[in-house]
């Protein structure tokens, strides 16, 4: 307590900003994450921490704001290539918002031929099948659903329920 105390009198204003957003974030509350993480980014001014964009892209992604998520994203992919988090969440705001839909795939590609010999998720394929629906191309994108019953999970769910609504 002495500590927390401490940090909200003495640490600089980014740096507490940072922390609210992060406890924010662990909280499940993405709209005072991103809030936080805004101020955050503010007072780090040109050079904010990777750590600060990640998670203000991220509060933006869970809270479906796909244009700001996607601005970030890109900044992020050009820094931190090495994240996969980047790049799918990238892909996926792409995807959900419409946005860039070949630009989509062809990230989609370079992960693939990247990861050659690990199995592939099959989100990515649900995620292939939504962008090809939404680019008119019906046939493909059911091949590609039809072809990963296996994915599961809410991401998962919630790609079909989005193909479902393409289609």
């Amino acid at each position: 307590y002495a500590r927390a105390l401490g940090m909200r009198i003495f640490a600089a204003a980014g740096v507490s900003a940072e922390r609210r957003a992060v406890v924010a974030a662990e909280n499940a509350d993405p709209r005072e994450a991103r809030s936080s993480y805004r101020v955050a980014l503010r007072e780090y001014d040109a050079h904010p921490p990777l750590r600060v964009l990640l998670g203000y892209a991220n509060a933006c992604y869970a809270l479906g704001d796909d244009v700001e998520a996607i601005r970030v994203y890109r900044e992020l992919q050009t820094g931190a290539a090495a994240l996969p988090g980047v790049r799918r969440n990238l892909v996926h705001a792409m995807v959900r918002s419409g946005e860039s839909l070949r630009e989509a795939l062809n990230l989609l590609d370079e992960a693939a031929h990247n990861d050659v010999g690990r199995a592939r998720p099959a989100d990515t394929d649900l995620m292939r099948a939504v962008a090809h629906a939404k680019l008119g191309e019906f046939e493909r994108a059911r091949k590609l659903a039809d072809a990963c019953p296996a994915a599961d999970g809410e991401f998962a769910i919630s790609l079909r329920a989005e193909l479902e609504r393409v289609l």
